[in-house]
């Protein structure tokens, strides 16, 4: 655990909202709002399946994971394992607390469940999307999660729908950092009055 004073907490709360501000007004966000997401599979007479979808540009999601970083790796004071000690050490009313706490939990739990994909017999759960996506593809490349990135996306069909799931995840990321940005400007202004 890291120890913090109360300017280091108001810096790291304000650019954790600040990062969240770019995500809301992101490409993906207007693609989800004005398009959505939709994936079609359908069997050919020669048995080759056409995929159709509606997915976002693979730049457009480039930029928001590259944002979505902010949020997910401790070396950024604004991580949300980083504001979990903010939380827990700064002098903040115990309801702001366990609404960090609640949301934080509502979003672990979330990365536990499992997607409504079974790839080679497994079922495959949101965390492990997220992370092959996340150090296997798009921001990192890490030489295992790479080379299972790499075999999803060599099937279209399962490559649409892997992403699509991807993208739902990512929708409900947002949602909870949105909800966190709400008790994080509340947490600064009490902050500020001690």
């Amino acid at each position: 655990m890291i120890d913090m004073d109360k300017n280091k907490a108001i810096e790291a709360l304000n650019l954790f909202n600040e990062k969240t501000e770019e995500l809301i007004n992101s490409g993906f966000v207007k693609h989800m709002q004005e398009v959505g997401l939709k994936v079609s599979l359908k069997m050919a007479t020669d048995k080759q399946v056409e995929v159709t979808h509606t997915l976002p540009d693979r730049e457009v999601i480039k930029a928001f994971v590259l944002t979505i970083r902010f949020f997910i790796q401790d070396n950024e004071c604004s991580s949300i394992r980083n504001l979990a000690t903010i939380y827990q050490q700064m002098p903040v009313s115990d309801n702001l607390k366990k609404d960090f706490a609640k949301v934080r939990d509502k979003l672990n739990d979330e990365f536990k469940k499992k997607t409504f994909l079974n790839l080679n017999g497994k079922d495959i759960t949101y965390e492990k999307v997220f992370d092959i996506f996340i150090y296997g593809g798009l921001a990192h490349a890490n030489k295992a999660k790479k080379q299972e990135y790499d075999n999803w996306m060599k099937d279209k069909p399962i490559a649409s729908l892997i992403m699509s799931e991807f993208y739902n995840f990512l929708w409900y990321f947002l949602n909870c950092i949105a909800y966190i940005r709400k008790i994080n400007i509340e947490t600064i202004s009490e902050l500020n009055r001690t």
